[in-house]
């Protein structure tokens, strides 16, 4: 059985690229400049990026997103379908 994500834009995908090549995450002001976006567009964006798994955002952190290893996004589709994510964020932030 494969496990595949949802598919994303193109806007999406220069999202997770800014966030991946910059030493620090960039605001939603910065990307929404660079992409051509209003900040509100970035902020939807991101939240679907965060709800299809490609984005973690970490908790306690200001800027604090983080990019999904395509090896884990698989995990986590496997592990979402058996209703077990939870256990697995809680797992992993300890």
């Amino acid at each position: 059985m494969s496990y595949q994500r949802f598919p994303i834009t193109k806007k999406q995908q220069q999202i997770i690229e800014m966030i991946e090549t910059s030493e620090k995450c960039p605001s939603y002001q910065e990307m929404a400049d660079h992409i051509g976006f209003v900040k509100s567009n970035i902020h939807r964006n991101i939240k679907t990026l965060i709800e299809r798994g490609y984005l973690e955002k970490l908790p306690h952190r200001a800027r604090a997103l983080r990019v999904i290893p395509e090896h884990e996004k698989s995990v986590l589709a496997f592990l979402e379908q058996r209703g077990l994510t939870q256990d697995y964020q809680q797992w992993s932030n300890t």
